[in-house]
């Protein structure tokens, strides 16, 4: 497992939609840190995941996802950072949370880069064969068989 230490500072501001006043909420600083402090989270990179990361470096802009956590009224808490798109998913219905997406850093993409020139592309996962065709193969083969008798 691989792992990239950052910081992120998020501010508001307000937007007018229609007729309502929204907050909206934006990343005003990343800092891409060599090591972890006590204020920073981390991107960690599995191996289980290379095709995801695949995926978002093929797109037009490969993003970062960011996880964040309303602790107050002003305060919006960045609580994971991903560059899965996957990840991403699973937190965009959850109530309390808000998922931000920035473009990724052109050192964080040369990163994903080296770990997948490492580890491998991986693979596509095969699809089984069910049962039941494997067995209707095998009938087919002797009935075949009691044809050609």
């Amino acid at each position: 497992m691989s792992c990239w230490p950052l910081e992120i500072d998020l501010v508001f501001r307000w937007v007018d939609i229609k007729q309502w006043r929204q907050k909206q909420w934006y990343v005003e600083e990343l800092r891409l840190l060599e090591r972890g402090t006590e204020n920073s989270l981390a991107v960690y990179l599995m191996i289980t995941e290379r095709l995801d990361y695949r995926f978002n470096l093929r797109s037009e802009q490969p993003r970062l996802f960011l996880l964040c956590q309303q602790r107050s009224n002003e305060l919006m808490q960045v609580v994971g950072a991903s560059v899965t798109q996957t990840f991403a998913a699973d937190y965009l219905d959850v109530e309390d949370h808000l998922m931000l997406d920035i473009p990724m850093p052109a050192p964080m993409i040369a990163w994903l880069e080296d770990y997948l020139e490492i580890e491998g592309e991986g693979e596509m996962p095969k699809k089984k064969k069910s049962r039941f065709n494997r067995e209707r193969g095998k009938n087919s083969n002797k009935e075949r068989m009691m044809n050609d008798k």
